[in-house]
Formats: structure tokens, C-alpha cells, sequence
């Protein structure tokens, strides 16, 4: 929904110099997912109390970052920090997921993953065309599969507001 509704909020909210940061952002979400993803196997890393790996995992991480970005400021611009991001984040991803399984067993959804990760794709080319239809059609799309992948989530929290008032209500 974040990527979806940034066409709106831009333009509402920044204006003038700003105006080139807005490709950046797309970009960056993805980047915050695999964070996300990259903090979620660090918590099995603190939980196993194994906090070594975690240090070492994200210093490589950090370092792969400054490596591509220095490789490619010149040939892309700002870009290069942009998508250093992501693929430092993404490589910190894989490397954790497959750490992690020696530590705990933990099922992943590897189908799910990559049809969010290419929904965040399809959406985040969709910004960069900045057309008003294509705005509105992501923005739809997004609420509905919002819903969609978490529906169990969705239903769960709905069954506890609902057994909560009827608590209250005697």
C-alpha cells in the first residue's frame, strides 16, 4: 500500500528540489522489505543467542553495500545507492535464511515470498510511469492483496475484538 499510495503523498507532500528523490523511493521499499525479512532471521540469531553471526552477517552486508555503490555512483548516479541497498539487504536475506535453518526449523514460504517480491516489482514499475489510471489501478490492487495475504491475520484480530465485546457485554 506504501509503494501504491507514494504517487499521492509525493505530490502532496514535496515539492520543488525534491522532485528527484521520488524514483528513489520505490526502490527503497524494497529495500525495507528485505530488512524486514534480514531483521526477522537476525531475532533467530538473538533467540538461539548466537549475536556473533549477527555482527558479522551485517558488517558483510554493509560492506557489499559501500562496494557496489562505489562501483556504480559514476554510471548511475544516485541510483547506485538506491539498488546497493536493496541487494546488500537481499544478499543479507538469503545468506540469514540459510544460516538460520541450523539453528531452527523454520517453514518457509518461499512462493509467497518471491509473489510478494515481484507484486513489490510490478508496483514499483507501475509508480515510475506516474500516471493518474495506473495510480488508482495499483492503489486497488494493493488493497486487495493487502487483504488477501493476510487474511488469517485479518481473522484472527476480528475474532479477538469479537470475543472482546461480547466478554464486555456480559
Amino acid at each position: 500500500i506504501l509503494i501504491a499510495s507514494t504517487p499521492i503523498i509525493f505530490s502532496l507532500l514535496i515539492r520543488g528540489d525534491y522532485d528527484a528523490a521520488y524514483c528513489q523511493i520505490p526502490i527503497l521499499f524494497i529495500g525495507v522489505f528485505f530488512s524486514c525479512l534480514s531483521s526477522y532471521y537476525g531475532g533467530v540469531y538473538i533467540a538461539s543467542k548466537v549475536t556473533k553471526k549477527l555482527g558479522i552477517s551485517s558488517v558483510i552486508a554493509a560492506i557489499i553495500n559501500v562496494i557496489i555503490n562505489l562501483l556504480f555512483i559514476d554510471k548511475i548516479g544516485i541510483y547506485a545507492a538506491s539498488i546497493s541497498t536493496v541487494i546488500s539487504y537481499a544478499l543479507l536475506v538469503v545468506y540469514r535464511a540459510k544460516d538460520t535453518r541450523k539453528l531452527r526449523h523454520i517453514e518457509y514460504k518461499k512462493v509467497k515470498n518471491l509473489t510478494c517480491i515481484l507484486i513489490l516489482m510490478i508496483m514499483s514499475m507501475i509508480c515510475y510511469k506516474q500516471n493518474n489510471i495506473l495510480n488508482i489501478l495499483n492503489m486497488v490492487i494493493a488493497i486487495i492483496l493487502t487483504f488477501a495475504i493476510n487474511r488469517e491475520l485479518i481473522a484472527n484480530i476480528k475474532n479477538q475484538i469479537l470475543h472482546k465485546l461480547k466478554k464486555a457485554n456480559g
